[in-house]
């Protein structure tokens, strides 16, 4: 019972972060392959528990069909992983239809042998298949594809950690490179196992100790798996997740400033792009409004913060939105600010720079301190733009 409550919980877990993440299948191929891989190894998991193969089994009417289910969902976990690790490889390998071939290969020869071979349900299918020549031949073809593709996605994993800047996605793969090492060693032991007992009889004591010692390889290869493509999808999620408060906060103030045609939406980008995109759209709408207002009136907005807004007020924030507040009322006049006296935009070292700086500014849109001023700017003759 532990064992299974065990399995239980993990399969709940990946199952959990399979629906999370589903979001992320039009994210690009990196995130697709992730999904995917997580999605199948939780597929495989669940056909692992014996009352759910079983319940299989008893509703196709076909003896094992649950084995068979559990092992295709592991080659398409396994083909996704190895999807990942070239991704992740940056160019050590280069993508091509090759490992489709294989797994299609792999499981039409699988399927093959199922067919035809004699099978016991899918609880003690690897009890029975030791010595037999037809399912030793189905599980010799599932180890090899196995094998071959955990240690070529080890040896990616293991180069891309090298390379990986940040630190959860370098944990992440430190523990898909030990998950995938451990799964292509405990496909070389099942298929020496196997091969073995085609020439050798049972041992005295039973194949039990072999058959626990390859299932403990597998759980700890599953666990180590499950946990590094977790861990490795984290910082995707994070940067997804402030991109999107980013994108929220920013809203009021692209909605007052952007022209017309710049406000649609583009819900194919994702959503960094459409940060990206927003950040630009308010930086052009600024350039065009700030030869509505002058460096004067910016001057003297932050002056009127400073002596009469509030004692924590975000003075140049502020000052800032409330003098493109007043270029906003003013867009439909003339523009009479002169090269040299309209409001200077404050220069970024970098785009983020910006960013943060849009953002203060967006924090203070709607403030009453900004409305105020604003109306302040237009009611003073001296400094109404005409």
């Amino acid at each position: 019972m532990p064992e299974i409550d065990t399995e239980i919980a993990i399969v709940a877990l990946l199952w959990l972060t399979a629906i999370v993440r589903a979001h992320t299948l039009r994210s690009g191929p990196v995130h697709r392959a992730l999904w995917v891989a997580i999605t199948a190894l939780a597929a495989s998991m669940t056909l692992r528990i014996a009352p759910v193969s079983t319940a299989i089994d008893n509703a196709t009417g076909v003896s094992a069909a649950g084995v068979l289910l559990k092992h295709v969902a592991g080659l398409l976990a396994v083909a996704a992983l190895f999807d990942l690790a070239v991704l992740a490889g940056n160019g050590s390998l280069r993508r091509t239809r090759l490992p489709v071939a294989a797994f299609a290969a792999t499981t039409g020869a699988m399927v093959i042998l199922f067919a035809v071979m004699d099978r016991t349900g899918s609880e003690d299918f690897a009890d029975h298949a030791a010595g037999d020549p037809l399912a030793t031949g189905y599980i010799l073809v599932w180890s090899l594809y196995l094998g071959a593709a955990t240690a070529v996605s080890a040896w990616l994993f293991h180069r891309a950690r090298a390379a990986a800047r940040h630190r959860l996605v370098r944990t992440g793969q430190l523990l898909l490179t030990l998950g995938t090492t451990l799964g292509a060693v405990y496909a070389a032991y099942r298929f020496g196992f196997f091969t073995y007992r085609l020439v050798a009889a049972e041992p005295a004591a039973g194949d039990g100790f072999f058959v626990n010692l390859s299932d403990a390889f597998k759980y700890l290869a599953m666990v180590l798996i499950a946990t590094g493509l977790a861990v490795a999808g984290l910082p995707g999620l994070i940067v997804k997740n402030r991109a999107r408060r980013r994108l929220r906060r920013l809203q009021p103030l692209w909605l007052a400033l952007a022209l017309p045609g710049q406000k649609i939406d583009r819900p194919g980008l994702s959503l960094t792009d459409q940060l990206a995109r927003r950040q630009v759209e308010i930086h052009d709408a600024m350039l065009l409004l700030r030869h509505r207002i002058t460096q004067r009136q910016y001057e003297a907005a932050l002056t009127d913060v400073a002596e009469h807004g509030p004692p924590d007020a975000d003075r140049t924030a502020t000052a800032c939105a409330a003098v493109l507040r007043l270029a906003v009322e003013a867009r439909s006049g003339p523009v009479t600010a002169t090269r040299t006296d309209a409001f200077v935009l404050p220069t970024f070292a970098s785009t983020n720079s910006e960013l943060h700086w849009m953002l203060r500014v967006a924090a203070v849109w709607d403030s009453p301190t900004v409305h105020q001023l604003a109306v302040a700017r237009l009611d003073d003759p001296a400094g109404q733009v005409a």
